[in-house]
């Protein structure tokens, strides 16, 4: 138990120490994405995902309303909680192959480690909010009393960011397999208002997305804070941006960047296709989750409800990053209410120190290579998956120092 949660607490701490390292500089620098998507807030009258930067503007007021300050401490906060929660949620597992080869996969905590424009965005929000169900779930199971919480506390996420109502379909699953005939009608009740009140406040929003007048009074509010040329790029002059959007970006599709997302999807979520090949045992005969079909509802479902982001944002890698975190914490949700359970024949079973020194060495080096071999893309660019398309690790550390060298 001490040895794997050494190493697991050892890669969260490894993990959080690089993020805290880009928090400071988004901070120092005023990134206009990662930085600037945090800081918009309700100066200029209520407007869509200005929640966090209104707490940001409101905490400022303690240190002089400098918004960096705030913003450091703020964010800092949110990302360690964020690792805390993950170490509450895994610190349990019996790390066998497929638990490791999860955790590397560069969808998942490395995707954000290996490239510094992505940082922590405001999906993190949700990863927390679901983190919290599923803990909730684990120690209390299913009572409806309990649930009410998560239908009140789900709507502030969606004035966070208005994407976020996307990854419902993860909430539904999570609480659909405790559904057995005495409490389905209350459960599906539940997701219903969940449904409904989401839908509403989503509707609110979009009537408050923000114009150019809004752009000009957030930026302003910011005073020297704010991000470089705030009204013409970056995160809060998007606020103004229309659907005439959607058709841009729609109109830059092209093959290669749909093979470069295909490949970096299959490449990403290999993990979860050798899980779900070799790696799954008997499922538990009762309630909803009795059949393979209903299994693989479970997790396509909430995979197709997103489906949409994908059609009006062009942040492509993003999305399968986010999937990839909640079908993973997805997959320990069902394997801690015993709705399935681990192949024990298979080889991905076995636990990574209790191989022979030939297998250690060998699995050792095969999970290296795949978690270090590509840097996978974050958002698909104009014409092909451009500068941001994907990329392989060594060349580029190759690259950069030749011309390092070349300079000297």
């Amino acid at each position: 138990m001490m040895k794997r949660n050494y190493y697991l607490i050892l890669f969260l701490v490894l993990s959080f120490g690089i993020m805290l390292s880009y928090i400071f500089q988004y901070t120092v620098d005023l990134y206009r994405w990662q930085y600037a998507d945090w800081v918009i807030n309700y100066q200029s009258g209520f407007v869509r995902r200005g929640l966090p930067g209104e707490l940001i503007y409101q905490f400022s007021i303690l240190f002089n309303k400098n918004i960096q300050i705030s913003f450091f401490i703020f964010l800092t906060s949110v990302a360690l909680f964020f690792y805390f929660l993950n170490y509450l949620y895994f610190k349990n597992l019996k790390f066998n192959l497929i638990y490791v080869l999860l955790f590397i996969s560069p969808w998942f905590i490395l995707f954000s480690i290996y490239d510094q424009k992505i940082g922590i965005r405001k999906e993190v929000l949700f990863y927390i909010f679901f983190l919290w169900l599923l803990l909730d779930l684990k120690t209390f199971g299913y009572q409806s009393n309990r649930f009410w919480k998560f239908i009140a506390v789900f709507p502030l996420l969606l004035l966070s960011h208005e994407g976020i109502f996307f990854f419902t379909g993860y909430i539904i699953s999570s609480i659909i397999i405790f559904a057995d005939k005495k409490n389905k009608n209350e459960i599906f009740f539940q997701i219903f208002l969940l449904l409904v009140i989401s839908i509403f406040i989503e509707l609110i929003i979009y009537n408050f997305k923000g114009n150019e007048d809004s752009v000009d009074l957030i930026c302003k509010s910011l005073s020297v804070y704010k991000p470089d040329n705030c009204e013409n790029v970056g995160a809060i002059w998007a606020l103004q941006q229309g659907t005439d959007s959607f058709a841009l970006f729609l109109g830059s599709h092209d093959l290669k960047g749909y093979l470069t997302f295909l490949f970096s999807f299959i490449y990403g979520f290999l993990p979860i296709f050798l899980f779900f090949l070799f790696n799954i045992g008997n499922f538990k005969n009762k309630n909803l989750i009795n059949n393979k079909i209903k299994f693989i509802f479970i997790f396509t479902f909430p995979f197709l409800f997103c489906f949409l982001l994908f059609i009006i944002a062009n942040d492509w890698g993003r999305w399968f990053s986010a999937n990839y975190f909640l079908i993973f914490y997805l997959i320990i949700h069902l394997i801690n209410h015993k709705f399935i359970f681990i192949n024990k024949k298979s080889f991905f079973s076995n636990k990574f120190f209790d191989l022979n020194k030939v297998k250690k060495i060998l699995c050792a080096i095969i999970f290296f290579l795949y978690s270090t071999f590509f840097i996978l893309p974050n958002y698909y660019v104009t014409g092909d998956a451009g500068d941001e398309g994907l990329k392989m690790q060594y060349l580029k550390i190759y690259t950069n120092v030749s011309k390092g060298l070349k300079k000297h």
